[in-house]
């Protein structure tokens, strides 16, 4: 049985502290990874919502989520042409997903939580990934911890604004 489906097992039986901590050892011994265990959790799964939450709760909030609300707080603001989960290919057939894409100002708008990026393999991989972008397809990116979000929008937004107005001048 997978490492992914036992932990979603174990977590219908225990409580969402126990689940987060965990799910948490196992990242860090780099025996699972958030997204592997989340591709695992199935509707109807017994255990899928508790490691759902954990996941959550490890990564700072619901990715999902903090992309609506900073997209949402964006085009209160004007802007236009934001687009969510966007793939970027290279010519081996490599590909990317992009969180929110402005294509106007070629910006990639990445929310991180900082389990994640305390892996210094996921770390890495992620510069690899912005100097690829930047390189093939003329497109930065910005980063901000999913935190940041959730603790302040509009303050997210408002810094966000000022660098896609940048890139819209650039760009011009």
């Amino acid at each position: 049985m997978a490492l992914e489906v036992a932990v979603i097992q174990a977590g219908e039986r225990r409580p969402l502290a126990e689940v987060v901590w965990l799910i948490e050892e196992l990242v860090r011994a780099r025996r699972t990874t958030i997204a592997r265990l989340r591709a695992r959790c199935l509707r109807g799964f017994a255990g899928s919502a508790v490691v759902r939450a954990a996941c959550d709760e490890l990564v700072g909030g619901s990715m999902d989520k903090a992309v609506r609300l900073l997209k949402a707080a964006l085009e209160r603001r004007g802007v236009v042409g934001l687009e969510v989960e966007v793939r970027f290919e290279n010519g081996a057939g490599g590909s990317a997903y992009g969180d929110l894409v402005h294509a106007e100002t070629g910006t990639i708008i990445e929310l991180d939580g900082f389990l994640i990026h305390s892996l210094r393999l996921r770390f890495r991989a992620d510069r690899r990934r912005d100097r690829w972008l930047l390189g093939q397809h003329r497109i930065r990116t910005l980063r901000f911890d999913v935190q940041e979000v959730f603790a302040d929008v509009e303050a997210v937004a408002d810094e966000l604004l000022a660098f896609l107005m940048t890139g819209a001048d650039a760009a011009a």
